[in-house]
């Protein structure tokens, strides 16, 4: 019994083998019927282009009225919270889940309904969709012949070697960290050398040190890589989104609130939410009841304030008043040293009701715990800005 026990289960054993072997078989067949990325009679430069794009789950709205455009060598960034849309978004784009209204296009092909597999888009995704039966050689080689690369194996290693995985060459993904899968999901995504690669929190399961890494991989990766490609990568990290885009994109409930390059998002905010997606330590925003006696003039209509902590300057004495600052007497409440200087807190003398966060650079001044001192702002880094987005 025990001999035919052995022998029925090395029979499972090479059964699920086959089975295994042939899907893979059958999916890179069936792949490499598609057309070549690199064909000049559907691919040169892609373009990718939203036209108020809806989507709703339910009666619930998702995406409300989404508009994009990027060109082949651009990479689009949208930033937003957890809930915004973003997700949703992608996988629009990727015919995963199919839109309400509006439509899609890939380089002037309409593919609003067109199956997910032949729309030229590959995607990595957050949590990470790996093959538990294939070593990472095997998935990046795979995805690489499916891109049509001439030495597939010399560019999945070379791949692997710069995201630091090369050592875990033949390894499961079972057997490597939840980073490491990740990164894994990114390299297939760009691997397969479609006209348009979607990325959704790629830095999400790295650590710091991993994560700022990998920013500089993917920033040089797209510039080597992506010239003719458009790339979507979508997050809720500021700083990755400041460092990584070439346009920026911020949702909010499902709208992109404002496009454009990441100096003007950052430097002029259309709304507080942009304000506030943006930046580190966080924007101080001052509604319109909590403003200093004397700053009311540069409201005008808006519903309040918006000042960068490192644009806030604190002195003993209190300045001349003049037309281009503005000035108010604070208490300081904290002081802690952060990577990017000295994080100062500190409240309206005589009104506590709003806290201020000054960004001091090495070498300026840093009052004493309980001190008051004089908080000033020019007024061109003042932006007077509406609350936020109404959804409709």
């Amino acid at each position: 019994m025990p001999g035919s026990f052995d022998g029925k289960l090395g029979l499972a054993r090479a059964q699920t083998y086959v089975a295994s072997e042939a899907f893979s078989f059958l999916r890179a067949c069936h792949f490499n019927d598609l057309p070549s990325p690199h064909s000049a009679v559907l691919y040169r430069m892609a373009h990718l282009t939203l036209t108020n794009v809806h989507q709703c789950y339910g009666d619930r709205p998702i995406l409300r009225g989404v508009s994009w455009s990027l060109t082949g060598g651009q990479t689009g960034v949208v930033l937003g919270a957890s809930g915004s849309g973003k997700t949703t978004l992608l996988r629009s784009i990727a015919g995963l889940t199919p839109i309400k209204s509006g439509s899609i296009a890939i380089d002037s092909r309409d593919v609003t309904n067109v199956v997910a597999h032949r729309r030229g888009v590959a995607m990595g995704f957050q949590n990470d969709r790996l093959y538990p039966h294939q070593s990472i050689k095997r998935m990046l080689v795979e995805s690489a012949r499916c891109g049509g690369d001439k030495d597939p194996r010399s560019t999945a290693k070379h791949i692997a070697d710069r995201l630091g995985v090369a050592d875990h060459w033949h390894r499961l993904p079972d057997a490597i960290s939840g980073g490491q899968r990740q990164r894994i999901s990114v390299a297939k995504a760009i691997l397969r050398r479609t006209p348009v690669c979607l990325f959704d929190e790629p830095l999400a399961s790295n650590d710091v040190g991993r994560r700022e890494s990998e920013m500089q991989w993917l920033r040089s990766v797209a510039h080597e890589m992506a010239q003719d490609r458009v790339w979507v990568l979508v997050t809720h990290d500021g700083d990755a989104a400041l460092r990584l885009a070439d346009q920026l994109a911020v949702m909010r409930v499902g709208k992109l609130v404002q496009i454009d390059s990441p100096e003007v998002i950052y430097q002029k905010p259309l709304f507080r939410s942009v304000a506030e997606a943006i930046g580190s330590p966080l924007v101080n925003w001052i509604d319109r009841h909590q403003c200093p006696v004397g700053w009311e003039s540069i409201l005008g209509d808006s519903d309040g304030l918006a000042i960068r902590p490192h644009n806030v300057r604190l002195q003993e004495q209190t300045p001349m008043a003049g037309d281009d600052q503005l000035a108010t007497r604070v208490v300081i409440e904290t002081v802690r040293t952060i990577d990017r200087g000295t994080l100062v807190e500190a409240r309206n003398s005589g009104d506590s009701s709003y806290c201020w966060r000054v960004l001091v650079h090495e070498g300026g001044y840093v009052p004493a715990i309980g001190q008051v001192v004089a908080l000033m702002v020019k007024r061109e880094q003042i932006h007077s800005l509406p609350d936020d987005v109404t959804p409709t």
